[in-house]
């Protein structure tokens, strides 16, 4: 077990390495910080406030509340094993990573910015099959953009690819209907 481990780190060490360094470009430099932001709670949170401020209509609003649906559930799993593994984040442990700036407080593993955008990602799927391909390119470069900028090792952002998929598919699965429920209730 101590040895999968040790590999397991290897990996991680190799693979950020080469992920914050080799791919390392002007574009990159520039473009990735403000990118990582487009999965974050406060970017999430008001997209979703003003969607349902411009969005009237039944189908997109259903929509809304899968996503909400989908993100709250994965969200609320992601602190809790980031509670439970406690894993530093990269830039506190390897030298000579670029972070650009980027500080955080909390864990590391899961990727929380990889789960809501995986978490987005199978609610389209599900739900509104013309957004699937624009869920996934985004899913995917949020999960890139967070190894680029050092916040997290690859397999924080793995974690959070499984927890923000299971969690919402079981969410959709389970909770769909008393949440939409509840939430036209509310109205």
């Amino acid at each position: 077990m101590k040895k999968i481990y040790k590999l397991w780190h290897k990996f991680d060490d190799i693979l950020i390495k080469i992920i914050n360094h080799d791919f390392k470009n002007p574009f990159f430099d520039s473009s990735m910080p403000i990118f990582t932001n487009l999965a974050g709670p406060v970017f999430l949170s008001v997209s979703v406030l003003l969607g349902f401020i411009f969005i009237k209509d039944g189908e997109n609003r259903d929509f809304l509340y899968r996503i909400i649906t989908g993100l709250v559930p994965t969200i609320a799993v992601v602190h809790l094993i980031k509670l439970i593994f406690r894993r530093a984040r990269p830039y506190n442990l390897l030298e000579e990573l670029e972070t650009y700036g980027i500080y955080l407080r909390d864990y590391s593993f899961p990727s929380g910015h990889t789960a809501a955008a995986f978490s987005l990602f199978i609610t389209a799927l599900l739900f509104s099959k013309n957004l699937t391909i624009p869920f996934f390119i985004f899913a995917i470069m949020i999960a890139f953009s967070r190894i680029y900028l050092g916040v997290h090792f690859p397999t924080d952002v793995a974690g959070g690819m499984i927890v923000g998929i299971i969690i919402t598919l079981l969410s959709h699965k389970y909770l769909d209907t008393y949440f939409l429920s509840f939430l036209h209730n509310i109205k």
